[in-house]
């Protein structure tokens, strides 16, 4: 499916652009690419989101927000995967430029939390989730 990245960037803005110092919301969809560099790019509702982390892809200036999705969670676009088989979670890349401010920070925190527990010499409670699933 082709798409139109600007038209889609719109429907994002219109969808849930919270305004800075807002909380997300559970509705607002978050534009993700399967490859940090690549052009495919698709929509997914943020509360579709799953483990956000940080990881340097080969060739990234620096380490990127990341995440996994259901490719059965995908609302437009597509990221490139085989789908074969019943839906299976996607490795995603969520670029700060195409994302609301007030979500990446959301997202940011969770992966720097995600981060410290993996380093810390000590168990670490894990962080409750801060997107509940829709109903």
């Amino acid at each position: 499916m082709d798409i139109n990245t600007a038209g889609m960037e719109n429907t994002v803005a219109r969808a849930g652009s919270a305004a800075h110092g807002e909380a997300p919301r559970l509705e607002q969809l978050v534009v993700v690419q399967g490859e940090w560099n690549g052009w495919r790019t698709a929509v997914v509702h943020a509360v579709d989101l799953e483990s956000p982390h940080w990881l340097q892809p080969a060739g990234a200036p620096r380490p990127l927000l990341h995440a996994y999705v259901p490719c059965s969670a995908i609302v437009s676009g597509e990221v490139a995967h085989d789908c074969g088989s019943a839906p299976h979670r996607l490795h995603v890349c969520v670029l700060k430029k195409h994302t609301a401010p007030a979500m990446f920070e959301t997202l940011a925190r969770m992966a720097d939390a995600q981060a410290t527990a993996a380093t810390a010499p000590w168990p670490v409670v894990p962080v409750p989730p801060l997107l509940h699933p829709r109903r």
